[in-house]
């Protein structure tokens, strides 16, 4: 099909078209002279849908034609041909210089606004046949051209028709491509047409002479018209525009009316209910019925199309532009106020108006809203930062500080929050050349908040174990600073741990939290069955109990928040405290962030590697 659409970009193949068209309707009028000369009737499609260069093939053929069947005057054929020429090149050139309020488009009837453009032009071809065709009968002995009221009928359809048929198939119509050079002013053409059709309805009506003069007066100012220059930018002409629902219906009615008139008068005539003058005063009647309803109609249509469909699709075409900005609606409310109408549309024009307004306030709050957002993301991004570099990951670094005369101990941590900052917290330090300190905890809720608490739990934990001895000490002294403070009344589960590399011994005090994993001895992992005390912050002037136990070489202590034992994939139960334990002794050999790792890995294939739900975080160390 495209490359078929490619051909009628061709003049050649165009010309080649309407010579091969027009043979083919000669052949069907030899073999049906009842059909008249149907190949005149049918010059009018080519030349408005294919141009002049159409109209070039048809006379070419029709000269030829003429030639055969009319061999008496080369000069009388050729001016006949020419006249049919000048005639239908007349209805391209009017198609584009008349009524082009929508700008220069292709043919097509979806609204009555072209109906009616249509219709003018037709009718301008009709009279400007009948101005000749007393000429040409007088001037051409034994031809006869049959053209009547029905014929004009019978083309104004099929135009119609082969229209819709060549912008459904987006067959290329002929549009102007050359500007013709501007020979008179623009006023003067006008003056110009309306000197042709006036000289001609008084030559149809009145006059019965001096025909070679009128000819040739007419033919002049119909020459200058044609080469009158086309308006606007003619490589911006609008092709194969689509009717919508309301076009199609409004022209399927005209269509209706021009068939039934065309088959009423050729029934008649058929029928013969008269003869000779009668059956002229027959099609004659029937045409006028026919204009009677139709033209009332087509100006009813056009009505409709002016203050319903057009405005309608005007309004449309606004509404799709975008409405970000006050000055966007201010625009939008220019084009609006163009849409000239008083009925039911200019109120949905006013409520649409108000919905912009509407949307216009809803698209400040939300930016607004989205800036707050952004804001509020980059500061949680930047706490995000601060909370990650509180929390200690110079593991190596810290051990090779600490243990400069041998290999004493080795550690690992790690700590995911589940938002951008979390109450979850680990932290190690040294206390002094002996002793170094260990702590983990978890700040109950998330967010802001509970990473401020964290930050403050975390400063006065590693403070006040550099000042007391007993860590019992050290949690009654947080405990109490926390508690003072706490105006949204969060708690914090908390284990602090002292290891005593000159002792090996261990010191730890318990506030709430998980009990640790340790192993001892080189035996498993167990839980340490070791009732811990309060959560800080919870109660003023709290007492803990600080515990002793040795802690030897390989022995090793893990520590945890409930991130990990009660991490779930929304469909299973917790990971809980039996897989840790198991996992862990899995890989209790293992150097200690490998076994981290391995605790982590464990935990996102139970939850199906989903987002996890809790912060999340471990610390282990092993005594060397």
């Amino acid at each position: 099909m495209e490359n078929k659409r490619e051909l009628f970009k061709s003049r050649k193949f165009i010309v080649l078209f309407s010579i091969v068209l027009t043979a083919i309707l000669l052949g069907v009028t030899r073999i049906f002279p009842q059909l008249g000369d149907i190949h005149i009737m049918l010059l009018p499609v080519l030349s408005l849908i294919l141009g002049p260069f159409a109209i070039l093939g048809f006379a070419l053929t029709e000269f030829i034609y003429l030639m055969i069947s009319h061999p008496g005057s080369i000069l009388l054929n050729l001016l006949i041909v020419s006249i049919f020429f000048i005639g239908n090149f007349a209805i391209w050139k009017l198609w584009y210089s008349i009524m082009n309020k929508n700008g220069l488009e292709n043919p097509n009837f979806t609204g009555p606004y072209n109906l009616i453009k249509l219709f003018i032009i037709f009718l301008l071809y009709a009279l400007t046949i009948l101005i000749f065709f007393d000429f040409i009968s007088a001037g051409v002995m034994n031809y006869e051209f049959k053209f009547d009221y029905l014929s004009t009928i019978f083309i104004f359809l099929i135009v119609i028709i082969s229209t819709y048929v060549i912008n459904y198939f987006k067959i290329p119509m002929y549009t102007p491509r050359i500007q013709f050079k501007q020979f008179l002013p623009k006023k003067i053409y006008p003056i110009f047409l309306i000197l042709f059709f006036t000289i001609g309805l008084i030559q149809t009506f009145f006059l019965e002479s001096n025909y070679d003069i009128l000819m040739l007066v007419i033919t002049i100012f119909l020459i200058i018209y044609l080469l009158k220059p086309y308006d606007g930018d003619i490589f911006k002409i609008k092709h194969n525009i689509a009717p919508n629902v309301f076009s199609k219906v409004n022209i399927s009615i005209v269509l209706i009316i021009l068939i039934i008139s065309i088959i009423t008068a050729i029934t008649d005539y058929i029928l013969g209910l008269g003869n000779g003058e009668n059956n002229f005063n027959i099609i004659r009647t029937t045409m006028f019925l026919f204009i009677i309803i139709s033209i009332p109609l087509l100006f009813y249509l056009y009505y409709l199309e002016k203050n319903v469909t057009e405005p309608l699709n005007k309004l449309s075409e606004i509404m799709t532009e975008s409405i970000t900005s006050i000055e966007d609606h201010s625009k939008h409310g220019k084009k609006l106020e163009k849409i000239n109408v008083n009925n039911e549309i200019k109120i949905l024009i006013d409520s649409l108006r108000d919905m912009e307004s509407d949307v216009i306030k809803h698209v400040q709050n939300l930016k607004k809203v989205t800036s707050e957002k952004e804001r509020y993301e980059t500061e949680l991004k930047l706490a995000s930062d601060i909370q990650n570099s509180m929390i200690p990951k110079d593991f190596e670094e810290f051990h090779d500080k600490f243990s400069e005369n041998g290999d004493k101990f080795e550690l690992w941590g790690t700590m995911k929050a589940a938002r951008q900052v979390g109450g979850d917290f680990y932290d190690y330090f040294q206390i002094d050349e002996d002793n170094i300190g260990f702590v983990i905890g978890d700040v109950s809720g998330k967010g802001i908040s509970s990473a401020l608490i964290m930050v403050k739990a975390m400063t006065l934990i590693q403070d006040y174990t550099k000042q007391y001895n007993d860590l019992s000490k050290v949690f009654y002294k947080t405990n109490n600073d926390l508690y003072e403070e706490n105006v949204e009344e969060h708690f914090v589960t908390c284990w602090l741990g002292k290891i005593n590399m000159k002792s090996n011994e261990l010191s730890f005090v318990n506030a709430g939290h998980n009990s640790p994993l340790i192993k001892l001895n080189n035996n498993d992992f167990e839980y340490m069955n070791i009732k811990p005390g309060l959560v800080l912050a919870a109660m003023e002037n709290r007492e803990y109990k600080t515990h002793i136990i040795p802690f030897k070489k390989e022995d090793t202590i893990f520590l945890y928040t409930d991130g990990v034992t009660e991490a779930n994939d929304h469909y299973k139960e917790f990971y809980g405290a039996e897989r840790l334990k198991n996992i862990i002794n899995k890989h209790k050999n293992d150097n200690v962030n490998n076994i981290i790792e391995s605790i982590d890995e464990d935990i996102k294939e139970f939850c199906n590697y989903k987002e996890q739900f809790d912060d999340t975080t471990m610390f282990i160390i092993r005594a060397k």
